[in-house]
């Protein structure tokens, strides 16, 4: 870039007419990436068995398009040497435009790769379904994090204090809900491990026993027989002996029932 810039300013004295060459030029290479990705690189995907590059490759259409008229719109910037503080905003602005449309590029992105590894083949999944919203959760969370973090380095910001600022932060939230957090590592536990589902039976060793009605990050709810519903907080079930009565091959359940009879009683008709 440095290289074409001098190059530039060599050949034409004028910087408006070097700026509007430079933006021509970008925007043709704009349309040449364009019409690489949309052609060739379509035409290839679509020739594979999966549909999942296919998505990639058409959401990469615009963010490279963009990327490449902005790269043009850096060096006219450059060309047309204007004042620190001018420079400085469009040079941020450009940076921050590129950052949120790679960001939401990575989302979309991220996003459909879960969803293809959490329904591969016939079989199922590289991923459990059940855990593929958590992953989901967590992969936009990085991601958005590097983003904020992005942004701040490209208006010159200094991180450290955020940073900081955000470890105390921390901190204090973990001694003040310590409870609230554990519950909420005992749901992602649950959830990645997978001991029961909706609908399986479940028998706890103090004694909690009940159909799962709820999964959730903070607790578990759970339906007993005598149509109670019970909610147990996720940190006390991750530190329990959890029995899956519904967790063999067959959906039929076995029940134990205790019948009483009087003394004397023939035990071929009880029977």
């Amino acid at each position: 870039m440095e290289d074409f810039i001098s190059f530039a300013r060599e050949a034409l004295p004028n910087p408006y007419i070097q700026a509007a060459i430079v933006l021509a030029l970008s925007l043709a290479g704009a349309k040449v990436a364009d019409f690489v990705i949309t052609r060739i690189l379509l035409v290839a995907t679509r020739r594979t068995k999966t549909h999942l590059d296919d998505q990639i490759v058409e959401h990469l259409h615009r963010p490279i398009f963009l990327s490449v008229l902005f790269l043009g719109l850096y060096a006219a910037t450059r060309l047309m040497a204007l004042p620190d503080p001018y420079h400085f905003a469009v040079t941020a602005f450009l940076k921050t435009m590129a950052v949120l449309i790679w960001g939401g590029m990575f989302l979309r992105i991220s996003h459909l790769i879960l969803d293809a590894l959490s329904h591969h083949g016939k079989g199922g999944g590289w991923i459990e379904a059940r855990t593929a919203p958590l992953l989901d959760n967590l992969g936009k969370l990085a991601i958005i994090g590097i983003g904020i973090y992005m942004l701040l380095v490209s208006w010159h910001l200094d991180v450290k204090p955020w940073l900081a600022s955000a470890g105390i932060a921390g901190i204090a939230v973990g001694f003040a809900a310590k409870d609230t957090l554990a519950n909420l590592f005992g749901g992602l536990f649950i959830v990645a491990d997978a001991p029961y589902k909706l609908g399986d039976y479940i028998l706890l060793d103090t004694g909690e026993r009940g159909m799962v009605t709820q999964i959730g990050l903070r607790s578990t709810r759970i339906l007993t027989r005598d149509d109670v519903e019970i909610t147990l907080p996720n940190a006390q079930i991750a530190n329990s002996k959890i029995v899956n009565e519904s967790g063999g091959p067959y959906e039929k359940a076995r029940i134990t029932v205790t019948v009483g009879v009087a003394y004397g009683s023939d035990v071929d008709q009880v029977r």
